[in-house]
């Protein structure tokens, strides 16, 4: 029943009849076999999300900082 594949280039699901990728224009019959594509895959998903929250604990680290500037103001005001 495996009647899809997934894109090694841009990760997305096809058909598995395609010669070209549909959304990027990759040749699908790469000589790969799936576990093989299927890693790739995943270990490019794997960067992507440590990228992602490395982005997201910088982006909370900077609001924490202004928040702590906020709250030294208010503590000088009283």
């Amino acid at each position: 029943m495996n009647f899809v594949r997934v894109c090694a280039k841009c990760s997305r699901t096809i058909d598995r009849e395609f010669i070209y990728c549909p959304w990027c224009g990759e040749r699908t019959s790469s000589g790969k076999d799936e576990s093989e594509v299927l890693d790739e895959v995943f270990n490019e998903l794997e960067k992507k999300q440590v990228t992602d929250i490395s982005k997201r604990i910088s982006s909370m680290k900077a609001k924490l900082s202004e928040l702590e500037e906020d709250l030294g103001r208010l503590e000088n005001l009283f």
